[in-house]
């Protein structure tokens, strides 16, 4: 299950960092492959909110969700428990390409800085470990 959640979780990010190192070689070798227009301070926000929403908020209103719908159960199946897993990653495996749509925008530093340091720690909080994924399995009491 771990590994199947690891390969999952590879393929949803390898793109937007592939994008991301790219972007930054570019920039490296004096090619800038951003937009030039001036973002709007509502995209800015706009986009600062969505992955704020996306990387701390909404991971933590499906977990709550998932506890509720099944905390009148004593075990879980582990397909169920590999779902809600799989959901999780997709929500805040969203915010590396909110990063990716921010630097092609232009945003200001504040923006930026932040989008990204929301990125990075939902790209780590949110890594399949196996640690992690034992210590989840036995909170929902997935059926071995």
């Amino acid at each position: 299950m771990a590994n199947e959640l690891r390969k999952y979780y590879f393929v949803l990010i390898t793109p937007a960092m592939i994008i991301l190192i790219s972007v930054y070689l570019f920039r490296l070798y004096g090619m800038d492959v951003r937009l030039n227009s001036p973002t709007e301070r509502t995209t800015n926000v706009l986009l600062f909110v969505l992955s704020a929403a996306f990387g701390i908020a909404f991971p933590i209103l499906c977990r709550t969700w998932f506890v509720k719908k099944i905390e009148s159960r004593k075990t879980l199946e582990p397909d169920e428990f590999l779902r809600f897993e799989k959901r999780i990653l997709l929500i805040a495996l969203t915010v590396p390409y909110f990063a990716v749509v921010s630097v092609f925008f232009n945003l200001p530093f504040q923006y930026l800085a932040g989008i990204f340091l929301i990125a990075i720690y939902s790209v780590y909080f949110f890594y399949p470990s196996d640690k992690r994924i034992e210590f989840d399995k036995k909170i929902f009491r997935v059926r071995l």
